[in-house]
């Protein structure tokens, strides 16, 4: 069929086990099955039987995008991660993670609606994909290096444009709460495809697309994008986070952090004050970014990773209620952390509430410094 709807009509399917590389119609699932959520689900239901496992090579790993992505449609960036995820346990189940940045628009203008992806490489590899080509590559000089090394090495192959979706030493570990990154920050946060993808022995997905994207009235998209980018209220939003990303909701989201942890010993009050965002705004943040067709540059502020004179990472809910509310660090420690937490690809609201666990285990003498290696865990 002729692409329509806003789909380009093309599915990218890739077996790693065999290094086979295929296309099926988009049409095979829509418009019954809409969106990356409902496509990706109905993949899953039809290809993975419930006897396997994240890590085993059976399993699907989809990158699933829906009718909107790669036009000018506000807040359209997004896309979808699905499969049988590793961070659902004690049961492994069907999972899906919504992803921003820049990796959907560019997957759709390379042609392609979804890429699914099965079996395990003998080695480690990276998938890159354009105009509606794409090749298995080796990726063993990748393989051990962080995600914002990985993407650095990336784009002086394939040029400062491609976008990467790419795993750190989390998820070439396969641990459970590994992510996918993307940019600087964005991520497959939650299910821990992180790992899936390790397990594939896969370390990027390395995408580069020229299409453009499809329209039946391109006047008339220009001009609705026109209306909600120009208009009071989103400009009005979009001034105040991108200078300040989500910095201007963190004493709610500390608010209700602190409510639900009872064993911190601090206020709301001493939470807030000690975090001080604003102030330390100016010496740690350099600039900010936002999605494909959003007006609000939110979650992704760029700051200066000072211990490892890098740039990069992102302050957001997860490392602001993991990290600073449950544990009780302040603004330069966070820096630090969301930088390794996005250098690793490891989740960071689970990871957060995985320290703060440790801190009261350690609090109650259930794990001794000893056990830790030394580490004083106490709270703050």
């Amino acid at each position: 069929m002729k692409p329509q709807g806003g789909w380009v009509g093309k599915i990218l399917r890739v077996d790693l086990t065999s290094g086979k590389i295929s296309e099926q119609s988009t049409y095979d699932y829509v418009p019954r099955f809409i969106g990356g959520r409902g496509l990706g689900a109905k993949i899953c239901w039809d290809e993975v039987p419930p006897e396997v496992g994240a890590f085993d090579p059976e399993n699907r790993l989809i990158l699933a995008t829906g009718p909107l992505q790669g036009t000018l449609a506000p807040t359209s960036g997004r896309f979808m991660v699905l499969g049988k995820a590793p961070q659902t346990g004690p049961v492994e189940s069907f999972c899906r993670s919504g992803v921003g940045g820049h990796f959907a628009p560019e997957l759709k203008w390379a042609g392609y609606d979804a890429v699914i992806i099965q079996g395990k490489a003998p080695k480690p590899v990276y998938l890159w994909i354009t105009d509606h080509k794409a090749e298995i590559l080796d990726a063993s000089r990748l393989w051990g290096l962080d995600t914002y090394r990985t993407q650095q090495m990336i784009w002086k192959l394939h040029g400062p444009k491609t976008r990467v979706m790419v795993i750190g030493r989390a998820g070439e570990t396969k641990s459970r709460i590994a992510c996918i990154l993307t940019d600087t920050g964005d991520a497959s946060g939650q299910c821990g495809f992180g790992g899936v993808m390790g397990s594939k022995n896969l370390k990027a997905i390395a995408v580069r697309g020229t299409k453009g994207p499809l329209y039946a009235d391109h006047r008339k998209v220009w001009e609705l994008f026109r209306i909600y980018a120009t208009s009071p209220k989103t400009a009005g939003r979009k001034l105040i986070e991108s200078r300040w990303g989500h910095f201007k909701s963190m004493p709610d989201l500390l608010r209700h952090a602190a409510e639900g942890i009872k064993n911190n010993h601090f206020g709301y009050h001493e939470i807030v004050e000690k975090s001080n965002f604003l102030a330390h705004d100016l010496k740690y943040v350099t600039w900010t970014d936002g999605c494909p067709g959003c007006a609000a540059s939110c979650f992704r502020p760029f700051f200066k990773n000072s211990e490892r004179g890098a740039f990069g990472g992102e302050f957001r809910h997860d490392n602001t209620g993991g990290f600073n509310a449950n544990i009780m660090v302040g603004y330069e420690e966070m820096a630090e952390i969301s930088s390794l937490e996005d250098e690793l690809g490891m989740d960071g609201e689970e990871l957060g509430g995985l320290v703060a666990w440790a801190m009261d285990l350690y609090e109650h003498g259930i794990i001794t410094k000893e056990d830790l290696g030394g580490i004083d865990l106490q709270w703050g």
